[in-house]
């Protein structure tokens, strides 16, 4: 059995300053606001809404945590909710960077 892929957009998102809500039993809790943005691919295009947010956990093994949630307009008035959610290892930006 294999998975099909198909592309579908790319995003390109703006985000404002990280909001430190500070450690938790779990970690340390961060939510990145997202301001804006577009996201464009071969069959629709438009703009990522503001008001949206990605949610951040750094937990004490170095595993981050993300979850976004995140809506999208097409151009033509369609609404789109997105919700993402995965791990990330490794230092940003660099490449050892590690996300799933």
């Amino acid at each position: 059995m294999s998975i099909e892929l198909r592309f579908v957009m790319e995003l390109v998102v703006e985000i404002g300053p990280a909001l430190e809500v500070g450690t938790t039993p779990h970690g340390m809790r961060r939510v990145i606001p997202i301001t804006g943005g577009s996201f464009a691919g071969p069959e629709l295009r438009g703009i990522v809404m503001p008001g949206s947010a990605d949610w951040n956990l750094r937990r004490s093994d170095d595993v981050a945590e993300a979850w976004a949630r995140y809506m999208l307009q097409t151009d033509d008035g369609v609404l789109i909710s997105v919700t993402n959610a995965g791990l990330a290892r490794g230092t940003p930006g660099t490449p050892d960077r590690y996300a799933s």
